[in-house]
């Protein structure tokens, strides 16, 4: 097993071997396809936003895994697991 620390909040976070082994996974497949490394470039992960809806007087929250430094030149990046990247069968996921 791993332990991570938080390095803002000093929490703990313990991953079993095979979790951690998906991570790292992950990781390598993310550098291997060009676009999505540049997805996570230029930025800073988990920022939260919130903000106030005009038309509703709702506030709302979202945390994107990845929010570059100039959004008008990069989109926000959310990473996701999937069994397939076919738009037809991602609609149909349970």
């Amino acid at each position: 097993a791993f332990t991570i620390t938080s390095a803002d909040h000093g929490s703990k976070t313990t991953l079993t071997s095979e979790v951690y082994s998906e991570i790292q996974a992950m990781a390598a497949a993310q550098l291997r396809s060009p676009q999505v490394a540049r997805a996570f470039e230029d930025g800073k992960p988990e920022q939260s936003l919130i903000w106030l809806d005009a038309e509703t007087g709702i506030w709302l929250k979202s945390r994107p895994d990845w929010l570059p430094n100039d959004p008008t030149k990069r989109p926000l990046a959310q990473y996701k697991t999937a069994r397939t990247i076919k738009p037809w069968q991602l609609s149909q996921a349970p």
